[in-house]
């Protein structure tokens, strides 16, 4: 009988482990594939893909909490205070709706907030039940494999397609973007996943991915080297810092950031000696392009196998003696703070940094310069500071903040505010900063809402990262931490919070730091079941917020693509389902006008026309296909009406200026 009992219990303890390694991989595989999914898909840019994930997350958190998979209470208040205050953010995007310049674009942004709510309500519910470090390693992974796949484009780019950002921006053709189509994404995005795959290649179980996790940190500087991006630069040196300056076993990660450091340094270096890969010239995989590659899998290799090296003396070899310093005290770190920050301030006005980074900001405040600087060399866009009209795009965005300071202008209409305010005419649809544009078009509450939510994951992070514990788990603080500061210095400098790939990994690794230890304190307060109810009621308003702009959306792509075939009646048909979706939005009715105008029904041309202009009075498009409308129905004094209106709303484009 004993016998009996004892076998019975060993088969339940090898149950319950294989059950648990397969929710691991499963947890980890998700990640990766949620990443590398929304990655070649333009990075997740385009409102329908991002709309299509935000319906299959929100479904995936409602069956769970259905069905009790998802274990609602197990998070700690930390974290649920954290999807609270995301929760809150879309809220009053939501609310932006009463006061916004457009309904249209407001909703569409809620769908967006509420797409990103619902990454991080299910991924605190996975790292809930303890997958907080194969949701890291998912993300690390797929970042990696993005990181592959643009290296690759520009070694052999017949492998792959062509490059859409090419077409419109032929200046910026050199510059990396493959598969995001964005430079600067691309390079944020790198930034995001150097410390997560420096954390696997310090505390992975096998030394086999140890070595495939350094190994891979060259082909990310790499590939954040060839989009030459400043901002990814900045965003890379603060998760070094901030990984370094948090880090349990710090010697052990100086050691390992040396050797990635030293072959990224090879790498990139070999890329800079060969012109032709730097300009984008390359067209198949020979010549440069192929001994770039050889070189890179060299130094990779060779990476790989100095962090084994570097395992086994930390495994089987006692350090020296001089090397054993006892950690000091609370007041010894003080003194050790205070006289580096004061020898840090000599040398640095000794060195003349003040009148430095003076000169810096003078250069970064003048507008975008006569003489491109998006050469394909990306070292001569690292030696100049010119912020390429950022300072006029805050600036214009602190105007608008003003005019309402409490409510902001309404979330996604900063471009129509640029387009009437700006002191440039380029066409503009961010701030290029997600913490100016939030406090333009949201006001002082949206801006604190966000900014409390990136504060609270982020000193969650260093406070677990300084707990006593397993190391192991201080480290995946440090590295999530990291990766999160990295996130919070890119969307500081450009708009990295449209693409869906950046800040969906970022809130992926977010929950895995908010729920480090939740274990160990109290959960929710409430019900089980009341929570599963309010989780339920969320999942289902926040999918209402998604499905709308998606469905309205995807109803009138369809109509413009009909329209290029000719099939009018068609278009017609999918441009009125639009609006009968979204009765609040100007560009259905607008599509109804143009497809009427093709026809020859001004009259009902007209009668759109002037409905979308009431929905978007601030959109100059509207006004001026409104004025041609008029003006084909031979009403010349409506025509130059609506013809001024437009050019009010956008003065400063070419369209009116030119002669």
């Amino acid at each position: 009988m004993t016998s009996y009992v004892v076998a019975r219990d060993r088969r339940r303890l090898l149950s319950g482990a294989r059950a648990g390694n397969l929710e691991v991989v499963a947890a980890q595989a998700a990640a990766c594939v949620l990443v590398v999914y929304l990655g070649l898909r333009g990075g997740g840019f385009d409102p329908v893909v991002r709309g299509e994930v935000g319906v299959v997350v929100w479904w995936a958190v409602l069956l769970g909490s259905v069905s009790g998979l998802l274990p609602l209470a197990r998070a700690s208040r930390v974290a649920w205070f954290a999807v609270a205050l995301l929760t809150a953010f879309a809220a009053w995007t939501a609310l932006s709706v009463i006061w916004t310049e457009s309904q249209e674009r407001t909703v569409a942004d809620l769908g967006k907030v509420a797409a990103y709510a619902g990454v991080l309500v299910l991924a605190v519910s996975v790292a809930a039940r303890g997958h907080g470090r194969a949701l890291l390693g998912g993300v690390a992974t797929g970042i990696g494999v993005i990181a592959v796949l643009a290296v690759l484009s520009r070694l052999a780019p017949s492998w792959f397609p062509a490059q859409d950002h090419a077409a419109f921006l032929p200046t910026t053709a050199r510059r990396l973007a493959y598969p995001l189509n964005y430079w600067n994404a691309l390079a944020a995005l790198m930034a995001i996943g150097i410390p997560l795959v420096l954390l696997q290649a310090l505390t992975a179980r096998h030394l086999l991915t140890q070595a495939l996790a350094a190994g891979s940190v060259p082909v990310l500087v790499l590939c954040a080297w060839l989009t030459g991006s400043r901002g990814g630069a900045l965003a890379a040196g603060a998760a070094i810092v901030a990984l370094i300056a948090l880090f349990p076993r710090r010697l052990s990660l100086l050691a390992t950031v040396a050797v990635c450091g030293a072959g990224s340094a090879l790498v990139v270096v070999a890329s800079s000696q060969r012109p032709d890969v730097e300009r984008a010239a390359v067209r198949s995989l020979s010549g440069d392009a192929a001994t770039l590659l050889i070189v890179l899998a060299i130094v990779c290799v060779g990476v790989a196998l100095l962090r084994v090296a570097l395992a086994l003396v930390e495994r089987y070899v006692e350090p020296p003696m001089a090397l054993r310093v006892a950690a000091p005290g609370r007041r010894g770190r003080l003194v050790v703070t205070l006289l580096a920050g004061m020898v840090a301030v000599v040398v640095a006005l000794a060195a003349g940094l003040p009148q430095w980074v003076g000169d810096q900001w003078t250069e970064f405040k003048q507008p975008i310069p006569e003489r491109s600087i998006t050469t394909g060399d990306p070292a001569s866009r690292f030696a100049t500071a010119n912020g390429n009209g950022r300072y006029q795009l805050w600036e214009s965005a602190i105007d608008a903040y003003e005019t309402r300071p409490w409510g902001g202008i309404g979330s996604g209409t900063f471009e129509f505010w640029w387009a009437r305010h700006g002191s440039e005419a380029a066409f503009v649809r961010d701030a290029h900063s997600l913490y100016v544009e939030t406090l333009a078009e949201l006001g002082l509450i949206g801006f604190g809402i966000l900014l409390a939510f990136l504060v609270v994951v982020v000193v969650r992070g260093v406070e677990r990262s300084r707990v006593k514990g397993p190391w192991e788990r201080q480290a995946t603080a440090a590295a999530g931490t990291a990766a999160v500061v990295a996130f919070a210095m890119s969307a500081a400098l450009d708009w990295t919070w449209e693409i869906a790939v950046v800040p969906v990994s970022v809130l992926v690794v977010a929950a895995a730091v908010l729920t480090l230890g939740g274990g160990e304190e109290p959960g929710l307060t409430v019900r089980p079941r009341v929570a599963r109810l309010v989780v339920v009621g969320l999942a289902i308003a926040a999918m209402v917020a998604v499905v709308v702009p998606l469905s309205g959306t995807a109803a009138l792509r369809e109509s413009e693509r009909l329209v290029t075939v000719g099939q009018l009646d068609r278009a017609d048909a999918e441009a009125i389902s639009a609006r009968r979706v979204q009765p609040y939005a100007g560009s259905p009715r607008l599509q109804e006008a143009l497809i009427d105008e093709r026809l020859g029904r001004f009259d009902a041309a007209r009668v759109a026309a002037l409905q979308a202009t009431r929905r978007e009075p601030t959109n100059w498009r509207t006004w001026f296909i409104l004025a041609r409308i008029e003006a084909a129905r031979g009403d010349a004094r409506a025509a130059l009406s609506a013809y001024d209106r437009a050019k009010a709303l956008n003065p400063r484009s070419g369209i009116f200026t030119a002669r």
